[in-house]
């Protein structure tokens, strides 16, 4: 937050924004997803849905997590038929996920 550079409280702008951005977070935590997402599975379907089939190791540089973590959200998304999984043909150890119809529309009512 901003002050007014005097007595160092916050100004009346900055304090409106920062209530705005709590209300919309609070909203936000609110909101039902579909298919028991919560907002980082959504995020990581989101990523495979522009650059898939990606694979496992690019979906976690996308979203900031580790290599477990990024295959826990996909065998969350996986069980729920949102993703499908396949073998690379250039790395018999790599796993490339891609959406399924149903992880499109899960993402565009999200």
């Amino acid at each position: 937050m901003s002050s007014d550079g005097l007595t160092g409280l916050p100004t009346s702008e900055s304090l409106h924004g920062a209530l705005a951005l709590s209300a919309i977070s609070r909203s936000l935590k609110n909101l039902r997803l579909p298919f028991d997402l919560t907002w980082e599975r959504l995020s990581a379907l989101s990523v495979v849905t522009k650059h898939g089939p990606i694979s496992i190791s690019a979906l976690s540089e996308h979203q900031k997590v580790s290599c477990a973590t990024a295959s826990r959200i996909v065998a969350f998304l996986r069980d729920r038929a949102l993703v499908r999984c396949t073998g690379s043909t250039k790395d018999a150890r790599a796993v490339l996920v891609a959406s399924t119809g149903k992880g499109r529309t899960a993402l565009r009512k999200g």
